[in-house]
């Protein structure tokens, strides 16, 4: 090799400046004094720094970890240096005592800590901090329990500062050094009550003091389900509210009474049971904290982070508002309470004490020793925005009980006349589980099972008569029995010339007549309000249509299959043959039928379609216009619909739910309404579906959802009417293309808002007035039935979109972009 090669790489390489060594992440940040002289600059000074744990190399107050935790800990600060620069100190075996407060029992983890150090490149000087060794469960047992059978006493600093034995020990069965058994059946994530460092003697461990090492501000979570991604708390009560959810809890924005992740995997048959259990009492979720989240009953946030112990204070804020509403029955002049609270009453001044005249329970509201404070009496006065200003204190019993009236005078009007009632006692005699209670309503008694009759000629839609009466009741109409709206009927008895006249719902339902001998409305039966029903087809079947022309390439093949028990059209085997059966087992053309898999809409419960108008009548048929006019030219397809020709439910007559084989759901109405989901009902063949209503018995299981994703197609408690949901959940447009068509595209239904009428518990249509609801709110279930918000969305011909959305000035948020442009050539 020629030498000047040599010299020029040495040359290059003596001009290189020195390389720099970043600080490990486990430095702390402060303001460090050198001393100079022959140290070239090292350091000798500790630098001014809070205490903090270091944990996945971010520094913070709080932590989460994994029972299955493999990282280490640390904790940092100028208090934890200078001990360990005490002689003697770096040497010692310490721990970390964490308790937690669970179920009302304090459990104890040990957890091992060694002192260690590191040279901080940076600053020129040595570092020493705390490691704490959660992973470290063989070193823990030797170090901090020395037996699991009689753990080492620990000793706490008393009031004078001087070591005394723990006055408040933890239980042996209760004390553990794994995180895992901590508490293996828990499923919330564990939030430390107390922390604090002890150090290891030959007979004790010995509590640390404050000035030795003050570790106060530091807490510590154990999330028993593995699914703590990140170490902090990234939330805080304020703003998980203004972001729409309702507390801050295990470190994350929740919904009260939202289903845990877990729940379904690890307690499937307990949950399936609870959620028939908020069928009938809407707070029984309170009694499952494994199972829901809970913020509790308009608990005042705690400070940041994870606010531990929510369930307790829900219910401790329940009792509260229990014996305030105790307190507002004790000094009622009225029948029930309920409409006088609406009246100001003079004996809801604060001066009054609450008197509790309930046999066996103790007056725990004025004495200091319990646990209530002195001043949760139901108020009045100057404070309407007071927690427990009395009325309040009722809206929260409408709205825990399941009214979904946002103001109290309506609740109080279209809202059964809740109460609360007290079912269990704990040892002292106080109530540990309050219940909701429904008085039954007045007059004659309903019966609790009845079998009815559906014709399936039974469209999904009331007959109202020209006057704007229901048929059937009591009010005259002085034009007649004629049903309003466009008149329509065909020329012929075959069905097959029509009038030539105004096109409306009457022609895509079929006409209504007294004689009920053309298209027939929906069956309806008497119910008890807000009581919960498991409603049952038994038998029958239902032919749309025997008299249309069959396919013209293979006349087995027809756009009306008959379907039986109410569960409609079902996607089972499909095939685009033309003229051989192959695997098409419905006899469904595809082109009309889509193998089965779309999801059909009852015409009258087309959304974006409701404005409050004068009268009740004009209200009805100017929506009523609107949505034949989007059924007529295409909408008649959607992710919220069901499938075609199921047998379908409504205690409005407008918002309906899939029934089918066997569906719970709750009354919002005295009125049970049943129809078949498809039009022109007057060319249905009119056969009968044997349908059984009865009260639910709280054992029987059956469909709760419209569709419910976690079950499998063929599970017993899946909704077979409404199972068509399941190809309307996507990912990606691809996911629709391939199972619906191009008129499909994938999209967050979320946000996706429309007006919708209001009604009575008789089931009256309110003027003048509307709600705003999510398409999910309008739907019986009001909820989405997994995490996911994305659907397969209708956006061909006949649906309200947009064809040039993505133009600057147009729609500028992406997702609602996406969810009401065209489909492509539409």
């Amino acid at each position: 090799m020629d030498v000047r090669y040599l010299l020029l790489l040495f040359f290059l390489v003596s001009c290189l400046p020195a390389g720099q060594v970043s600080k490990g992440d486990l430095a702390t940040d402060g303001t460090t004094e050198s001393t100079g002289g022959s140290s070239g600059g090292a350091t000798t000074t500790i630098p001014s720094s809070e205490t903090n744990w270091n944990f996945l190399s971010t520094l913070s107050k709080l932590i989460t970890i994994n029972v299955s935790n493999l990282n280490n800990s640390y904790i940092v600060g100028n208090s934890v240096e200078s001990f360990l620069n005490t002689s003697g100190n770096s040497a010692g075996t310490y721990c970390l005592i964490s308790r937690y407060s669970l179920s009302g029992l304090t459990h104890e983890l040990r957890t091992r800590v060694v002192p260690v150090s590191y040279y901080d490149f940076k600053v020129k000087r040595t570092v020493k901090i705390l490691r704490v060794d959660f992973n470290d469960i063989a070193n823990a047992d030797q170090s901090c329990m020395v037996s699991s059978v009689t753990p080492i006493t620990i000793q706490r600093l008393d009031a004078n500062g001087l070591l005394v034995t723990d006055p408040t020990p933890t239980a042996t069965s209760r004390t553990t050094h794994d995180p895992a058994q901590l508490c293996p059946l828990c499923s919330s994530i564990l939030s430390s009550s107390k922390i604090f460092l002890v150090k290891k003697t030959l007979s004790a461990l010995q509590e640390l003091s404050i000035a030795q090492v003050d570790i106060r501000s530091l807490s510590l979570a154990v999330d028993p389900n593995n699914n703590v991604a990140t170490n902090t708390g990234t939330c805080s009560q304020s703003s998980c509210i203004s972001r729409g959810f309702d507390c801050c809890l295990d470190n994350q924005c929740i919904t009260d009474g939202a289903t845990r992740p877990t729940a379904s995997a690890q307690y499937n048959s307990q949950l399936q049971a609870a959620e028939a259990e908020k069928l009938n009492n809407p707070l029984a979720y309170l009694n499952y904290p494994h199972l829901y989240y809970i913020c509790g009953t308009s608990v005042p946030s705690s400070t940041g982070g994870s606010s531990g112990g929510s369930y307790e204070q829900g219910l401790t804020q329940l009792k509260k508002d229990y014996f305030c509403i105790e307190h507002i029955k004790k000094f009622k002049t009225a029948p029930t309470f309920h409409q006088e609270v609406l009246n100001e009453p003079t004996f809801m001044q604060d001066v009054n004490p609450i008197i509790n005249d309930r046999p066996g329970v103790p007056d725990v509201v004025n004495n200091l020793s319990t646990l209530y404070p002195q001043d949760i009496e139901c108020r009045n006065g100057n404070a309407p925005t007071d927690n427990m200003y009395y009325k309040k204190v009722v809206e929260r019993l409408y709205t825990n009980c399941g009214c979904a009236k946002t103001t109290l005078a309506d609740m109080v009007t279209y809202c059964p006349a809740y109460d609360y009632s007290v079912n269990y006692l704990d040892n002292s005699g106080l109530p540990n589980r309050i219940d909701c209670y429904t008085p039954p309503g007045d007059g004659p008694s309903i019966p609790s099972q009845q079998t009815v009759s559906v014709n399936s000629r039974s469209a999904p839609h009331r007959y109202f008569r020209s006057c704007g009466e229901e048929f059937g009741n009591s009010a005259s109409c002085v034009s007649g029995d004629n049903q309003e709206g466009d008149f329509f009927e065909y020329q012929d008895e075959g069905h097959v010339l029509p009038m030539a006249e105004n096109f409306g719902m009457n022609s895509i339902l079929g006409q209504m007549k007294v004689t009920l001998d053309k298209a027939i409305p929906a069956k309806t039966v008497a119910v008890e309000l807000d009581q919960v029903y498991q409603i049952s087809t038994t038998s029958g079947f239902y032919s749309p249509c025997p008299t249309c022309n069959k396919d013209s390439w293979f006349e087995s093949f027809t756009a009306f299959p008959t379907t039986a028990y109410g569960a409609g059209l079902q996607a089972v085997g499909h095939s685009t043959s033309r003229d051989l059966f192959d695997s098409n087992s419905t006899g469904g053309n595809y082109e009309d039928t889509i193998f089965g898999r779309a999801c059909w809409i009852p015409p009258t419960m087309i959304p974006f379609t409701h404005f409050p108008l004068g009268t009740t009548q004009t209200q009805r048929l100017t929506r009523l216009k609107t949505q034949a006019a989007l059924y007529a030219n295409g909408y008649q397809r959607d992710w919220y619909g069901f499938n075609k020709g199921a047998l379908i439910g409504s205690f409005d007559g407008v918002s309906w739910f899939a029934v089918g084989k066997g569906r719970i759901v709750k009354s919002t109405s005295k009125k049970l309404f049943l129809a078949i989901n498809a039009p022109f009902a007057d060319m249905a063949s009119p056969t009968l579906q044997v349908v059984n209503v009865q009260a639910y018995d709280g054992i029987s299981q059956a469909a709760q959802l419209d569709y419910d994703p976690s079950l499998h197609l063929s599970h017993p408690w899946q909704n077979e009417a409404g199972n068509c949901q399941a190809n309307h959940m996507c990912n990606t447009d691809t996911d629709c293309v391939t199972r619906l068509g191009w008129e499909y595209m994938c999209a967050n239904v979320q946000d996706l808002k429309t007006q919708w009428p209001q009604f009575d518990v008789d089931a009256k249509e309110r003027a003048n007035v509307s709600d705003v609801l999510t398409i999910d709110q309008i739907l019986n279930q009001k909820r989405f039935p997994s995490s996911s918000t994305k659907r397969c969305v209708y956006r061909g011909a006949g649906s309200l979109c947009i064809p040039n959305s993505g133009s600057p000035g147009i729609v500028s948020d992406a997702n609602k972009r996406k969810t009401l442009t065209c489909a492509p050539n539409f």
